[in-house]
Parts: structure tokens; sequence; C-alpha cells
């Protein structure tokens, strides 16, 4: 039931509680920390990124956020096909793939 989802790491691997939240279409701000938030929010095109440890920008962005949330509804249209990417089952099949190639 939340508007947003905020990630304050200052680093992860592959952060799937963003991948969950965007199949969730919930507005994302994070900390820009080393592999995967600026690939998953897109270049602040689904939510916000922030500098790691850069709390006061944290805290504008979350304001901005609620101050105009309406503005941001539609900015999930066509996001699905971005998540798809990152579906296990998906990347399964293409690692099945190559493994086969090899194989034969």
């Amino acid at each position: 039931m939340a508007d947003m989802f905020i990630l304050t790491s200052k680093f992860e691997g592959l952060p799937n509680v963003l991948l969950e939240a965007s199949a969730l279409k919930k507005f994302i701000i994070s900390t820009d920390c080393p592999t995967g938030p600026n690939e998953i929010v897109l270049n602040n095109k689904s939510g916000f990124l922030c500098k790691v440890n850069d709390f006061k920008d944290i805290s504008k962005k979350i304001s901005y956020y609620y101050n105009h949330r309406t503005k941001f509804k539609n900015k999930f249209i066509n996001y699905d096909r971005h998540l798809k990417k990152f579906d296990f089952n998906e990347n399964l099949k293409k690692y099945f793939y190559e493994i086969n190639k090899i194989i034969k």
C-alpha cells in the first residue's frame, strides 16, 4: 500500500528488493550504489537516484515526490518490458541455450 520504496544501501549485488518494488509499480528512491540501482531505476526514469550517504538529497527527493506524486503516476507505462531482462526463467533459458551450444 506504500506510494514509494526507498533503498539507502551503500553497496548491493543485484538489489532484488528494487526489482520487487518495480514489479509492484512503486516509485523508487535509491542510493546510486555500485551494481544495480542505476540499471533498475533506468537512470532516474522510474524513480530517483541519490549519492550514497547523501541524506539531504534523499530527504529532498522524498519531499519532491510527495508534493508532486500525481506527476509521476504514468512513470511505469511499458516498464514491465524492462523488467523482463531480470526474469529468472528467461535468463535460465538463455543460460541453457549457451550451454547447449557448447555441448553440441
